[in-house]
């Protein structure tokens, strides 16, 4: 607007633009349209059901925030500065000490491809992946249906969801305890050591990332299946103890979204492969993926020698399939002299 200087000279007067405070974080925005807009409330969720929108505005200079999509993925600090005339706005440092962001993507494999070129990045293991496959069967388009809407279901689930939420804003940063029977961490941590040595030994150590981050993920799912348990938020003021019938449905989960994510990393190999092809692949896990459910010795050799293995080389792999590492992470059983079994 226009005032007047001491002078009494007509000049123009900046005024502060009020805050843009939004949940839902748009996909396409430039990096700093996308930390300032984050920063107003330090929490929010990216949803497209285009996978490409992400992946065109990754590819653009002004647009690369994959880093920040990695650091929030882990609540790590954010930070920001520009240095300019602050007349245009540039002049500005933002620190984000405890970022809060769920990306949710939809689209085909190929955008899968598109946005996360390798899976070296990082960024391929702070996601879930999910392949959904499609029923061809039709659907009545026209059918008469007196159930409830898709609208009033969500509308039902979200007034149940803020009474939770409010109740967690009330706490502040004493927050929730939440806890896990020493039964408990024992299962969950068989299952992922078993599975860490497994992978390591398949993928030479290169899918250890996507393992510990699916612990991750494991804990997560069990501390919102807990708290969505139970008829009052009044519970939140005790420490909360996840059920065993909940650990194990979080693990089942995992265990799909790891063969989804195995799937997806063979198909972003190292060597960028278009095709899901052996040769691309460590050389232990080409033996194993080329071994039958049961095998001889004689014929693991064979097996090896069409990989261009060495005897020495299959005895070495073989001994790692069997014993694992401390007896943990097993990939085959002897069940005779000279005969194995996948396990």
């Amino acid at each position: 607007k226009k005032g007047k200087s001491a002078k009494g000279e007509v000049e123009n007067v900046m005024e502060q633009m009020p805050p843009l405070k939004v949940f839902n974080i748009p996909a396409d925005s430039s990096a700093s349209a996308f930390i300032r807009t984050f920063a107003e409330t330090q929490r929010g969720i990216m949803f497209e059901t285009e996978g490409d929108t992400l992946a065109k505005i990754l590819r653009l200079d002004f647009g690369g925030y994959s880093d920040l999509l990695r650091k929030a993925a882990h609540h790590e600090p954010i930070t920001f500065m520009r240095v300019g005339s602050d007349d245009k706005g540039e002049g500005i440092h933002i620190y984000i000490d405890y970022p809060c962001l769920s990306v949710v993507l939809s689209g085909t494999p190929k955008q899968l491809k598109n946005l996360m070129t390798d899976a070296e990045n990082g960024l391929f293991s702070r996601f879930g992946v999910l392949y959904v496959t499609t029923n061809p069967e039709w659907e009545d388009q026209y059918a008469d249906d007196e159930g409830e809407s898709y609208e009033e279901c969500f509308d039902r689930y979200a007034d149940d969801l803020y009474v939770i939420y409010t109740k967690l804003v009330c706490l502040g940063e004493k927050g929730v305890q939440f806890k896990l029977t020493k039964t408990q961490r024992k299962e969950v941590r068989s299952f992922f050591r078993n599975n860490l040595f497994r992978y390591n030994t398949l993928y030479d150590g290169e899918y250890d990332g996507i393992m510990h981050r699916l612990g991750v993920m494991h804990g997560r799912i069990c501390m919102v299946l807990t708290a969505l348990r139970g008829e009052s938020v009044d519970r939140f003021d005790q420490p909360l103890v996840c059920s065993d019938e909940d650990v194990k449905l979080a693990l089942k989960m995992i265990k799909v979204l790891n063969q989804h994510t195995d799937f997806a990393y063979r198909s972003l190999s190292p060597e960028k492969a278009t095709t899901l092809i052996l040769k691309n692949m460590p050389v232990s896990y080409k033996l194993y993926q080329s071994l039958p459910e049961e095998f001889t010795t004689n014929d693991a050799v064979e097996v090896g020698r069409s990989l261009k293995m060495s005897r020495m080389t299959v005895y070495r792999y073989m001994h790692r399939y069997v014993d694992g590492k401390n007896g943990a992470g097993c990939l085959i059983r002897k069940m005779d002299h000279g005969m194995y079994r996948k396990i």
